[in-house]
């Protein structure tokens, strides 16, 4: 029981780190040999504990740029969508949660050893699969780091049937980025 509480603790400061090394690089992931093992089960508060600091974060930046006169509105801030993304996902989670839902992180190994979640996901079981929900990004995350679709790829080497209709419906970039952009011809 300690040592799950001890990774359940891990997991959450895995959450807080910056997208970038000491030198200024950016730093670089890869995925996983068996993509899955790059997803990893939280609760649903350490995923809002997460999601909070990643707010926490681009606020304390937008807040630092007024200080120091360079005044992003809110409304143009560049991290908009995840603030959008993370009020979504509190709302759901103090609303709508239900009993098959759950909330992984994901984590792919980081080129330079550390392991920082990159994307929040929400999905909810059901009888044949899952279903997608809500899939946040880190502000920390960029796609030169590593693409998006490595997570899609993770997520459909969970199960043969994953439905992604819902976020689809709700979020263009993931329908884009995942679906439209990607057609084999």
């Amino acid at each position: 029981m300690r040592l799950l509480l001890l990774f359940s603790g891990f997991i959450s400061v895995l959450g807080l780190r910056s997208g970038h090394l000491p030198n200024g690089n950016s730093k670089i992931y890869v995925s996983s040999s068996n993509p899955q093992e790059d997803l990893f089960m939280l609760g649903h508060t350490k995923a809002s504990f997460i999601s909070k600091h990643w707010m926490n974060n681009i606020m304390t930046h937008l807040i630092s740029n007024e200080k120091h006169n360079r005044f992003i509105s809110y409304r143009d801030h560049p991290d908009l969508h995840i603030i959008n993304k993370i009020n979504e996902l509190e709302q759901y989670i103090q609303e709508n949660r239900k009993p098959n839902d759950y909330y992984m992180a994901w984590m792919p190994k980081c080129v330079n050893g550390s392991k920082d979640v990159l994307f929040l996901v929400v999905c909810q079981h059901k009888t044949k699969g899952f279903c997608v929900k809500h899939v946040i990004q880190s502000p920390f995350w960029s796609p030169d780091q590593i693409k998006s679709t490595q997570l899609k790829l993770s997520l459909e080497s969970m199960s043969q049937y994953v439905d992604m209709s819902e976020l689809y419906e709700t979020d263009i970039r993931y329908k884009l980025a995942w679906s439209t952009w990607y057609i084999e011809i």
